[in-house]
């Protein structure tokens, strides 16, 4: 099961790059209290290395995540931009992709991070999931849509 909690949904995310975007996101998600304050950091230099960028349809999503940092306890923090900011694609590092949604993970237990990368790629499938979530106008309206497809 995806763990998606509403204080963790950002909606209109102004930031200036993907980096700001994964600090922005790591922020929220420490205040409340699933995050450690190094996480941020980490995720970004596995952005560098491994991009997680998808040229998913209707709205492109990144899921940007950490090997290593402070997780407290596992959860997703995800923001719908503002405006669309680049990341490099997944499949192809020479690509960027202008992201309008990011899904920063974080997992208590790295053996679990594959099994939530797998669920949220099949959530990433439903063009019209991901068009409710992006049209989002309170964090609950993405959990709602979220619960269509999710068991």
């Amino acid at each position: 099961m995806i763990v998606l909690d509403e204080k963790n949904i950002l909606l209109g995310l102004e930031a200036e790059d993907r980096n700001d975007c994964i600090r922005k996101i790591a922020a929220v998600m420490e205040k409340n209290g699933y995050l450690g304050p190094d996480y941020a950091e980490e995720a970004i230099r596995r952005e560098e290395q491994y991009p997680t960028g998808l040229p998913t349809d209707g709205v492109v999503v990144a899921i940007p995540h950490a090997n290593k940092g402070t997780v407290h306890h596992t959860g997703i923090g995800m923001a719908v931009l503002a405006r669309p900011v680049p990341f490099y694609n997944m499949a192809d590092h020479g690509q960027q992709l202008q992201v309008e949604m990011v899904f920063l993970l974080a997992n208590t237990d790295p053996n679990q991070q594959l099994g939530d990368l797998r669920r949220l790629m099949e959530c990433f499938c439903e063009e019209e999931l991901l068009q409710a979530m992006k049209a989002a106008k309170e964090p609950g309206d993405v959990l709602a849509a979220l619960a269509q497809v999710e068991p």
